[in-house]
């Protein structure tokens, strides 16, 4: 947390900002590095209650003063130029509502481990303004750190469904469906924050308890079925999508029999889905499990290496 709150107080820019840091009856000292940082810009607000993400960003939105919000967790960074990049896109742009940008990840111990090319969303010759709505029903791509929202646009995502303050869960994805139902966004083409990725992410815990999948269920129904711009088709595609990315995690994480009702339920949703390579080999694999399957991944690994010994000869 002193890294974070240390990286947003030596931004580079000549515009004032404020920095609302929430301690959510945590229970490591977090709160005693806070008041140790010194500064006019840190307002720290010390919650009696634990009441999680959801209620404590909503509390917080009633307090912020700027025009443009980011919100941030604590074990996230910026660089000292993050907040000059991303104001001066919002400040010359008037139709886009979020600047975001490609991101690099470093580990608990603050080394980047993956330097650039961690969203690549768009390539730098295709536009850098779009309406992105669709495009995040399918995969959330947009990472935290990397977002800077309008706030008058920000706001329209509030009050958060009841479901979503319950769940403490993926608040990011529905606020910036909301935003991007009408607004757009702007591209950055650079790593502009630094995520980091460590064993307690809450994106790895929230697999292991199926809460990942019940707010994703809940989202879906929540902006798919009564949109009438997307075709029949294409909603089908969208539930399918984000099963996969679930199916795939509950795979990769050996939780096969969620795996394979996720398959299941993918080849359900859209059936073109079965003839992709990393489906059927992991629904096979899911239901083999760990041993089976590397057995198997290491004959077709032979198998290939035979073939292309063969082709060179």
């Amino acid at each position: 947390i002193k890294e974070c709150l240390e990286s947003l107080l030596q931004q580079d820019c000549n515009f004032e900002y404020e920095i609302l840091a929430i301690d959510d009856c945590s229970t490591d000292g977090s709160l005693a590095v806070m008041q140790s940082l010194q500064s006019p810009r840190l307002k720290i607000i010390a919650n009696k209650v634990n009441k999680g993400a959801a209620v404590s960003v909503t509390e917080a939105l009633a307090q912020c003063k700027g025009e443009y919000l980011c919100r941030f967790d604590g074990d996230d960074k910026w660089p000292a130029d993050f907040l000059r990049k991303t104001a001066a896109m919002l400040d010359a742009h008037r139709e886009v509502d979020i600047v975001y940008g490609d991101v690099a990840f470093i580990d608990s111990e603050g080394r980047v481990t993956s330097s650039s090319n961690n969203i690549n969303r768009r390539e730098p010759h295709n536009p850098i303004i779009e309406n992105e709505f669709v495009d995040i029903l399918n995969e959330y791509y947009i990472n935290a750190p990397t977002i800077m929202f309008r706030k008058a646009a920000f706001e329209k995502a509030f009050p958060l469904p009841g479901y979503l303050i319950e769940k403490r869960n993926f608040i990011d994805w529905h606020i910036s469906l909301m935003v991007l139902h009408q607004g757009k966004a702007y591209y950055i083409h650079e790593p502009i924050a630094y995520y980091r990725l460590h064993p307690k992410n809450n994106h790895v815990t929230i697999i292991y308890d199926l809460n990942a999948e019940h707010v994703t269920r809940y989202v879906l129904n929540y902006f798919v079925p009564s949109n009438e711009q997307i075709p029949y088709w294409r909603k089908r595609k969208i539930f399918a999508d984000n099963y996969f990315i679930l199916a795939e995690r509950y795979f990769g994480v050996q939780m096969f029999d969620d795996a394979k009702r996720t398959y299941k339920m993918i080849a359900q949703y859209y059936p073109p889905y079965m003839l992709k390579k990393e489906f059927l080999k992991h629904l096979v694999g899911s239901y083999l499990g760990t041993g089976g399957y590397n057995t198997i991944k290491k004959v077709l690994g032979r198998k290939t290496q035979l073939q292309n010994a063969h082709t060179a000869h």
